[in-house]
């Protein structure tokens, strides 16, 4: 009994917070932490710096998990190739719980 407790607890606080199981959209920290790791899992990516990053708005997906949302970033990142190059504007992605249920960011195309 107190094993089933202890997982319930477990894999409820990790869906909470994910926000993956809850239904809720996740928070600025979160979207600022994905993001962040998928500009560093690419490996032209020598250096990133953010100086500053804004959640604008999000909706649960459609046609898919997660949520879509908006955000504005600030900052820069250097690359192999390309050398220093500025992050700043609006962006939008899809916010999701993907493999070991950490939230990952998959930058979405508007018009």
């Amino acid at each position: 009994m107190r094993f089933r407790f202890s997982v319930l607890v477990t894999t409820t606080s990790m869906c909470l917070a994910l926000a993956g199981c809850s239904g809720g959209e996740p928070s600025e920290p979160q979207m600022r932490a994905a993001f962040e790791s998928l500009m560093r899992s690419d490996g032209t990516v020598k250096s990133l710096t953010i100086n500053e990053f804004k959640k604008l708005a999000c909706k649960a997906a459609a046609d898919r998990p997660g949520h879509v949302c908006d955000f504005f970033a600030d900052g820069s990142a250097s690359l192999d190739l390309l050398g220093l190059q500025k992050i700043h504007g609006n962006l939008s992605g899809r916010f999701f719980a993907g493999q070991n249920n950490e939230l990952q960011y998959y930058p979405e195309r508007r018009g």
